[in-house]
C-alpha cells in the first residue's frame, strides 16, 4: 500500500508503542504473586488464558485493550453537539 505522507508508518509506531505498554502490565501481573490481586477485566482475560490459551491468547487481550482505549478516546472526542439529546456537561 502506498503511503506518501508516512501516516501508515507512524500510525503503526504508535500502536506498537501501545501494545508494548499493555504487553508490560500482563507480563508485571503474570509476574506478581501477590495475593491481593483484583478481579477485574485483566485478571479474568489472563485466568482465561492460563485456563484454556486457545480460547484466548494474549495477543487477543492486547488487542481487546487497544480496541477499548480506541473507544475511550472516540467517545472522549466526540462533540456534544452532534446529538440534539445530549447536553454538553458543564
Amino acid at each position: 500500500m502506498i503511503d506518501p505522507q508516512g501516516v501508515r508508518r507512524r500510525m503503526n509506531r504508535h500502536f506498537k508503542k501501545i501494545l508494548g505498554v499493555f504487553e508490560e502490565l500482563i507480563n508485571e501481573i503474570l509476574g506478581s504473586d501477590s495475593i491481593f490481586k483484583k478481579d477485574d477485566v485483566l485478571d479474568m482475560c489472563l485466568k482465561i488464558n492460563k485456563n484454556n490459551p486457545h480460547k484466548l491468547s494474549q495477543l487477543q487481550i492486547k488487542m481487546l485493550f487497544l480496541v477499548g482505549k480506541l473507544f475511550q478516546v472516540m467517545c472522549y472526542l466526540t462533540p456534544f453537539n452532534h446529538s440534539p439529546n445530549i447536553k454538553k456537561p458543564i
